[in-house]
């Protein structure tokens, strides 16, 4: 017998299941006054979406379907029955009791309700307005959903927005139009979004990249789905980054496969190496897309582009593999390549990676050798704020890199004056994680 059984059983409990009991358990703890998270840790949901989806069909949102189906009729100060309950058809599900409150609104309500939820569950008026050509109709409009508790007034600064009250009911509104009718609606939002902010696009490239992908737009999505990425790696929201990269992928594998479409895969891939590389790699499937980034920059006789793909699969093998001989291979190939010495934005990262990973794997005659001419290359150059892509500065790893190798070599006089002056550089520019790589080599 199990534990609800034997429980059900003492109770004096019949034909009721374990959810059933929890449901009824669940209500009487929110009429209690109980928050979310409470009644949660009670009953055990592990998130506050799931158990609002189970949990949401209140005495409450029941009565309104009684009212508005006229089975209930308002005496005085009190709700009497005005027809036989067993007459009056009710949902068996929360979406449906959603729905069928939906169904007997207004065309105009039901309209506005269409439009707000392609939006999404909060939603702005400026944008709404934009896209329903409707003023005066369109407050009243709003005024009667709060009334009806579709929606509530969400901010009136720095602009008026709304929410509805639950994700289901912007779900159950979205999921009745047609795809086409919502594809239309998404192109008409991405497009108001455009004209109404033209000057805060980085503030809404995620939205811009959601609409623009459900329309099918997808020269449109492209570009504000790597806007997000970049946004997102700038931000050290790695996981968030990778995810738009590869979105941004998906985009660009539907669109016709042109050389400059090609190219933009590669720099998609290439664009990837921050978050993927502080993320420990854990993407399995980015070594295909840099192989594949390989085969691009060849047909497409991309020594520049090639040369950085090369790179990353060289710094693939030696930080993750384990293979420094093979991926040392690779780096002193890109460092050898013509175009690399001709162009000192493809040597100095590079040489600062080359630098990095013969540090990390004990081959500090080759930084001694290489770190002075990477170096003076970025002075000469007068690029020691640049950060070439990398997540930290080159010039202060590369002084770093050099400074421990220098004190291995038992120089510490000078070691210590080149690292001086990395740290110097890292606190100059004030990021921290070059900062705080710095340090740590000085540590080691």
């Amino acid at each position: 017998m199990t534990k609800h059984n034997w429980c059900c059983q003492h109770a004096e409990f019949q034909a009721l299941s374990y959810a059933c009991i929890r449901h009824c358990a669940i209500n009487n703890l929110r009429l209690a006054g109980n928050d979310y998270f409470k009644i949660m840790a009670v009953s055990g949901h592990k998130t506050v979406a799931v158990f609002k989806r189970h949990n949401l069909a209140t005495t409450k949102e029941l009565s309104m379907v009684f009212w508005e189906r006229e089975g209930i009729t308002k005496q005085a100060d009190r709700f009497i029955l005005a027809s036989d309950v067993s007459s009056i058809q009710v949902p068996d599900t929360i979406q449906g009791i959603i729905a069928a409150r939906m169904d007997r609104l207004e065309e105009s309500l039901k309209r506005i309700m269409q439009l707000a939820a392609v939006i999404g569950r909060e939603f702005a008026f400026r944008i709404l307005e934009t896209i329903t050509e409707m003023k005066q109709e369109l407050k009243s409009g709003l005024i009667n959903l709060q009334e009806l508790e579709f929606i509530y007034e969400k901010s009136l600064f720095p602009e008026l927005e709304y929410i509805f009250r639950h994700s289901l009911v912007q779900e159950v509104e979205y999921n009745s139009l047609l795809v086409n009718r919502r594809k239309e609606i998404h192109e008409k939002i991405g497009r108001a979004i455009e004209a109404l902010y033209p000057t805060r696009l980085d503030e809404f490239c995620e939205m811009l990249a959601h609409h623009y992908s459900k329309s099918g737009n997808l020269g449109k999505a492209y570009e504000y789905l790597k806007a997000s990425a970049e946004k997102a790696v700038r931000s050290d929201a790695s996981i968030e980054g990778v995810r738009f990269y590869k979105q941004a992928l998906e985009a660009l594998s539907q669109l016709p496969q042109t050389d400059v479409n090609k190219r933009e895969q590669i720099e998609v891939v290439y664009g990837m190496e921050r978050p993927v590389r502080s993320l420990g790699w854990s993407e399995s499937d980015y070594v295909p897309l840099l192989q594949k980034a390989e085969m691009l920059a060849e047909e497409l006789g991309d020594d520049k582009r090639g040369v950085r793909v090369l790179n990353i699969i060289g710094i693939y093998y030696i930080m993750v593999r384990g293979d420094p001989d093979r991926g040392w291979k690779y780096l002193e190939s890109c460092m050898d390549h013509p175009v690399t010495i001709r162009d000192a934005e493809l040597m100095i990262p590079i040489g600062s990676d080359l630098c990095i990973t013969c540090l990390i794997s004990g081959q500090w005659r080759r930084v001694q050798q290489l770190a002075p001419t990477i170096a003076n290359l970025i002075e000469r150059s007068g690029t020691q704020d640049q950060f070439f892509g990398k997540y930290m500065a080159p010039y202060a790893v590369v002084l770093a890199t050099w400074a421990i190798s220098i004190s291995g070599s038992g120089d510490f006089e000078m070691a210590e004056r080149i690292h001086q002056k990395a740290m110097a550089h890292a606190f100059e520019i004030n990021d921290v994680k070059t900062a705080g790589w710095v340090e740590w080599v000085y540590g080691c």
